[in-house]
């Protein structure tokens, strides 16, 4: 059919071109001439602007007869379709951890989550649209629209669509289609305006009107395709797959083409003939091989995996630094791993690896080293060598050793009613004078007061000293002619027996012709006030003897005296032990099976009854270095040695003093306690031991790092004071020698 065009008056075919063929005109070739359908308030609303309508409108012709519907065309049968290729199972795959998918999965859910709550957040309708209040369908018996627009024609495509004419559609559609569409009147051709046309224009029997603006036009242009496995129409565009969600077939297998020419319908219009038979439809193309799968992502799986591999660490982490961190170190008397070593870096920690996880075997104490003092300093060497206390709660622990003062060494003794606060007893001239004075033992007298022995040279030559208090404030020293004479005299050690024995003092003399040194034990029947010197021929021999310590042995109704000390020949020391039934008369004890000697050097410094037996320590190197030691014996004479790793190590190990506590009531006191030093590349660090039956021991090492720190350190003696622990001896950690004193709280029993 030829037109002309009411816009720019080109004549043109409307059957072959949808568009004015002017190319700077484009008008639709729907807009022109009369469709079977419109109605005059239609051709109203689509006339151009100034355009006169001069046609008549032809009625609707009225409805024809129903003609009887021919006996359809029978259809050729379908190609059959081959069967779909079969499907290769793929081998399975590896699992992954629990935890990690887990881990994995909650994160994609998370996110899903998100981005569903923001894409229905954005889910609103325009501000110039209505929402639609029902999805009927239109109402095609609803009359036309009455009344003139405007002097323009109204399209679908929305720009600079604005007006009281647009205005006016908006009423017209939503009487029209009133409960199929209802739009918001705003005078703006919008989305939904132009879909209430279209509905309309289907309702009407008319072709929808096509995109008015070249830019609508060239996008209508662009090349669409069909997606063969599920009919979806889509513009191929920069997509990969097809958007159906059901679908996702490939694009890329699909060839670029234009749309299939658009079916023919399947029903006729009344008075309709069919004019052309069915055609057949057409074979169902085979479906191509199933894409590629592609990699599996595996990135939230390694997100998730590496977040709880961070929270393990932190965990672990945590609960490390609470196990073992901190300055204070463990609660008392708890049994915990070794803390970090307190030792400058220029030399090595003598202490136990802090990294072992494991609790260090048997009894545990905290050990901490007092405030410093004034008292215990000085401008010279402090160190503190005896000491004795009590088991009542406030009762006062007297120390004593030796200061430096002025150049000159003298004897010096402290007091403390509670361990950690000590004052130096001064105003005391018998504890100095010309010379060098040392106190090296202490012991309470019977009665009341204290007396302590040790050297003297303010006669020009080294003599044995002994000194006396009442009440360990106020000293005088005793002169009597035993404690002196030709060569030299020193006493270590002083016990008083509460026999007839009275008061022994135990050390060495030595020959001023021969310059040999032998074992010495002086006898006081009067507390210390005179003294007699025992023959020294049953404590010398061959080489050097020495003679550390003395104590009283009572077994059943017999009571016996045991002395310990060392006897060295031709440079091998080993141990010795000197017994007596009455503490005049004394005999060296037998040692047939070399318990007390052998290989190496063996020494013994300290000897304690506990319980039945007595239990001696000292120093051995038979194994190669010198380790601490202990013997057992039930009688005095027959001696066996303790052998414990836990004695040993690297390093030399020594042991001055052993301690055999008081039970005190819902305390767990230590039974038997041994004091001493270990040294390691050099380096002089106190130590102690811990033992319930003298046969089994084991080292501190959760605190070990109190008894260290730069220079030397060492712990010469322990008291018990009530329920709290008292070592004492000197700690250079300084510079010079201090006294040093170090305390523990035994935890409540269980």
């Amino acid at each position: 059919m030829m037109v002309r065009c009411p816009q720019c008056g080109t004549e043109f075919d409307k059957d072959t071109n949808e568009f004015c063929p002017n190319p700077s005109c484009g008008y639709p070739s729907a807009f022109i001439g009369t469709p079977v359908a419109e109605g005059p308030e239609l051709q109203e609303m689509l006339r151009r602007p100034g355009e006169e309508v001069t046609v008549p409108q032809a009625p609707i012709p009225p409805p024809q007869p129903t003609v009887p519907r021919p006996a359809p065309v029978p259809v050729a049968p379908t190609r059959p379709t081959a069967p779909p290729p079969a499907v290769q199972q793929e081998p399975p795959r590896r699992r992954f951890p629990t935890a990690l998918l887990v881990a994995g999965i909650v994160a994609v859910l998370a996110v899903v989550v998100l981005v569903l709550l923001v894409a229905s957040g954005n889910d609103q309708p325009t501000a110039d649209e209505g929402s639609p209040a029902g999805q009927a369908t239109p109402d095609c018996q609803t009359g036309f629209f009455q009344g003139s627009l405007g002097d323009r024609v109204l399209g679908p495509c929305p720009a600079e669509m604005r007006g009281s004419d647009v205005q006016q559609l908006q009423l017209k559609l939503n009487q029209v289609l009133e409960g199929v569409r209802v739009l918001k009147v705003d005078a703006s051709f919008g989305p939904r305006t132009a879909a209430a046309v279209h509905d309309y224009q289907l309702c009407r029997g008319l072709r929808p009107a096509l995109p008015c603006c070249p830019r609508c036009r060239r996008r209508r242009a662009m090349a669409r395709i069909r997606c063969p496995q599920c009919g979806t129409e889509f513009e191929k565009g920069n997509l990969q797959f097809c958007p159906n969600p059901n679908c996702g077939y490939p694009i890329a297998f699909l060839e670029e083409g234009k749309l299939p020419e658009e079916p023919p319908r399947m029903e006729r219009r009344p008075g309709e003939t069919v004019t052309q038979p069915m055609q057949p439809m057409p074979p169902t193309p085979q479906a191509p091989p199933p894409p590629p799968r592609p990699p599996r992502n595996l990135r939230p799986l390694l997100f998730a995996g590496g977040a709880i591999a961070v929270v393990l660490i932190i965990v672990v982490a945590f609960l490390l630094l609470k196990g073992g961190g901190g300055k204070g170190g463990p609660k008392a008397g708890g049994t915990t791993t070794a803390g970090p070593s307190n030792k400058s870096s220029q030399k090595p920690s003598a202490s136990p690896s802090t990294t072992s996880t494991k609790p260090p075997p048997g009894i545990q104490l905290t050990w901490v080293p007092v405030d410093p003092q004034s008292d215990l300093r000085g401008t010279g060497d402090q160190v503190i060598n005896a000491m004795v206390g009590t088991a009542r709660e406030n009762g006062t622990l007297v120390a004593a050793g030796s200061t430096v003062s002025v150049g000159e060494n003298d004897a010096a003794v402290w007091h403390s009613t509670d361990g950690r606060t000590w004052r130096l007893v001064t105003g005391q001239s018998d504890l100095g004078g010309p010379g060098e004075q040392q106190i090296n033992g202490i012991n309470p007298v019977k009665g009341g007061g204290f007396i302590v022995v040790g050297s003297d040279t303010s006669s020009g030559s080294a003599d044995a000293a002994v000194w006396l208090s009442p009440d360990g404030t106020e000293w005088s020293k005793v002169s009597s002619p035993a404690l002196g004479g030709p060569g030299k005299q020193s006493m270590n050690r002083v016990a008083g027996t509460g026999t007839q024995a009275g008061t022994l003092a135990v050390g060495s003399t030595t020959n001023s012709e021969d310059g040999t040194q032998d074992g010495a034990i002086w006898k006081s029947p009067d507390g210390g006030h005179s003294w007699q010197l025992l023959p020294v021929e049953q404590f010398g021999g061959p080489g050097d003897q020495d003679i550390k310590r003395v104590t009283v042995l009572k077994s059943g109704i017999t009571t016996g005296f045991v002395a310990v000390g060392t006897s060295t020949l031709n440079g091998d020391s080993d141990a010795a032990v000197w017994t007596s039934s009455d503490g005049v008369n004394w005999t060296r004890a037998p040692d047939p099976n070399d318990e007390l000697g052998g290989t190496g050097n063996q020494g013994m410094a300290d000897v304690q009854s506990f319980g039945d037996e007595l239990i001696a320590a000292g120093f051995d190197t038979s194994k190669g270095g010198r380790d601490g030691a202990i013997w057992t014996s039930t009688n005095g004479t027959d001696w066996t040695e303790v052998h414990s790793t836990q004695l040993g190590g690297s390093g030399d190990q020594v042991i001055n003093r052993l301690l055999a506590t008081k039970e005190v009531e819902g305390i767990a006191v230590p039974p038997l306690i041994a004091a001493g030093t270990t040294t390691e590349n050099g380096d002089l660090d106190a130590a102690i031991w811990y033992s319930t039956d003298g046969t089994t021991w084991n080292r501190e090492v959760s605190t070990a790092a109190a008894f260290g720190g730069q220079n030397a350190q060492s712990i010469h003696t322990m008291a018990q004071h009530g329920d709290t622990l008292v070592a004492v001896g000197f700690d250079a950690s300084g510079g010079d020698e201090n006294a040093g004193v170090w305390i523990a709280q035994p935890p409540p029993a269980t």
